[in-house]
């Protein structure tokens, strides 16, 4: 069983973000033979995703692919290797670099024949002062990461067991896509986690695994999608997402539905003026089981929903929509 407690069993931010570092330092990410290659440890994080800034040293290019070699003066250079396929407007604005030109290249460390960065990103700068600071910032960000994993070796010494995070993402978006297809004879009755597994079973329908990282022994181990701790841990992820609700005393869950969030839209918009925050605090007072939605859930559904009324709705600030032409009639069918 994976550890509950929140501050420990999460969703590690360095496995989704982009990871400024050195050159020399992308050398030293370290795969202990895991079965999911592009997941390393640095300073005791996994990370999937580096940044590098550096000058081009040399470009290569081929039918299929445009080869890059970048240098950041820390004593290693990177092959940079941009695909035709794949990212074929990415590949055509590198093949027009030149040597000297200073970059900024965003992508994945593969270590198939030699340890090369797959390209997703690429960003020319041109500000003299632009490679100082991005220096600064992956120096500032070395020393969190430092002070991170002191943090979590404090951590085992205290809770006496390894710190595990998951990365659920792509098992949380397939199961949402299945939850929809359970749900959709009646939305508001809910469903267990034995129920969806039932029904993934009848229909010999399957999942991807999940990467269980153990961030004590630098290993990523992967749990079966089907696993009925698995099938939990994306509907915890998409609980904390605002895509679906749960209550405890009947170890029941239901997905959160636009119509839970727009009947409370439609009054304010007679106002001209609809806050998300408002419309968060009716839905969590109307029913206790709403109180884990996130603002930025809300949001969306309020979002989609203005864009389809017959009058135009710009949203002023953050999370506040304000209504453009007070003549505009007000919709009165739910989405």
């Amino acid at each position: 069983m994976l550890v509950e407690d929140e501050g420990i069993n999460k969703h590690c931010t360095t496995l989704t973000r982009w990871n400024p570092m050195f050159i020399n330092d992308v050398y030293s990410i370290v795969f202990n033979g895991s079965t999911t290659q592009n997941i390393g440890f640095w300073f005791g994080s996994p990370v999937c995703w580096v940044q590098i800034v550096g000058y081009v040293v040399s470009l290569d290019v081929y039918e299929d692919r445009c080869i890059c070699v970048v240098d950041d003066c820390t004593g290693q250079s990177l092959r940079t290797v941009f695909s035709m396929q794949e990212k074929p407007s990415l590949a055509q604005k590198a093949s027009t670099l030149n040597p000297g030109n200073i970059v900024r290249v965003g992508g994945k460390i593969q270590r198939s024949h030699s340890v090369h960065l797959v390209a997703y990103k690429l960003e020319l700068l041109e500000d003299p002062n632009a490679e100082w600071k991005e220096w600064l910032q992956r120096i500032h960000y070395r020393q969190n990461l430092q002070k991170m994993q002191f943090n979590l070796k404090q951590k085992n010494n205290n809770f006496g067991f390894p710190c595990k995070s998951i990365d659920s993402s792509k098992h949380a978006k397939i199961l949402l896509y299945h939850l929809r297809r359970l749900s959709k004879a009646n939305p508001e009755a809910g469903f267990t986690i034995e129920e969806v597994l039932g029904f993934l079973r009848i229909h010999h329908l399957e999942l991807p695994s999940i990467p269980i990282i153990n961030v004590e022994s630098q290993r990523v181990d992967m749990l079966d999608g089907m696993d009925e701790e698995a099938i939990r841990l994306s509907l915890l992820s998409l609980v904390q997402y605002g895509r679906v609700v749960y209550k405890k005393s009947r170890e029941v869950y239901r997905l959160v539905l636009s119509k839970d969030v727009i009947k409370f839209v439609m009054p304010m918009m007679s106002t001209g003026r609809v806050e998300a925050q408002s419309v968060l605090e009716l839905l969590r007072q109307g029913d206790a089981k709403f109180q884990t939605v996130p603002i930025y859930a809300v949001a969306k559904y309020i979002r989609k929903f203005l864009r389809s009324a017959r009058c135009k709705w710009d949203e002023k600030e953050k999370y506040v929509w304000e209504l453009q032409t007070r003549s505009c009639a007000i919709p009165t069918k739910l989405i």
